[in-house]
């Protein structure tokens, strides 16, 4: 169904706004009880799991999500700039990284906001890829590699050979865990700087890959993480 191109009026966006608060709320309710959806499908009503493949991420979901990673990269801050300042004495010794789940939350959103269904998580990185996305009849496997200011080399692990991906994400985090800029290729443009010797056939994942004379900036898409929004989408459009 096509979306009407005709402005809104307030009362016709607040019952919009409404309509869409109040589906979230009974996608959770039954999410948290473990009961069934209905959902109309096909010219008919079917019994849909709120946990099944493709029914993922309710709005309150996405908001508790970015309230958690946003309070941990504060967080995160004052802990490392202590562990700095205490390293002498090995108080603070030891790491605990959560750069990369940091990382993949905010790669969510980037395809749920172009309007990429996420359908499947993959539990571990034994797959080559972080999680499968599906947009019309199209679907696509997503491998994110997250930077953040933390880092003093500014690189990350290599690529794998063979790795199953068909897109890669570079995403660049301030010391909070918030992007600011990231990198984008699909894998015919990677096979097409490895073929022009731009990239080795292992590379090693560095933040000089988005600079002026990264191969991400020629191959693929480098920008500023400008166009985000601060939340999501609400559920509907994700159920839809």
């Amino acid at each position: 169904m096509k979306k009407s191109t005709q402005p809104q009026d307030p009362m016709t966006r607040k019952a919009l706004k409404a309509l869409r608060e109040a589906v979230a709320e009974v996608v959770d309710e039954h999410r948290r009880e473990g009961r069934p959806l209905a959902e109309w499908c096909d010219g008919k009503a079917v019994w849909v799991s709120p946990h099944e493949k493709g029914v993922v991420h309710e709005s309150t979901d996405w908001k508790e999500a970015e309230t958690a990673v946003r309070a941990y990269g504060k967080a995160r801050k004052v802990f490392c700039d202590a562990q700095a300042r205490l390293a002498a004495s090995g108080l603070l010794s030891g790491n605990d990284n959560k750069v990369g789940v940091a990382g993949e939350f905010w790669a969510k959103i980037f395809y749920h906001q172009e309007g990429w269904k996420l359908t499947s998580i993959e539990p571990s990185n034994n797959a080559g890829f972080d999680f499968r996305c599906q947009r019309n009849e199209s679907e696509i496997k997503v491998s994110v590699k997250a930077i953040s200011d933390e880092s003093t080399s500014g690189k990350q692990v290599p690529l794998r050979p063979n790795s199953d991906w068909d897109e890669l994400l570079v995403i660049l985090l301030t010391s909070e865990l918030i992007p600011y800029r990231y990198g984008r290729a699909s894998r015919q443009q990677f096979e097409c700087a490895h073929k022009k010797s731009a990239i080795g056939s292992k590379p090693t994942v560095s933040r000089f890959w988005l600079g002026k004379k990264g191969w991400l900036k020629k191959y693929g898409t480098v920008d500023d993480w400008k166009t985000m929004l601060p939340s999501p989408p609400s559920s509907p459009s994700a159920l839809s």
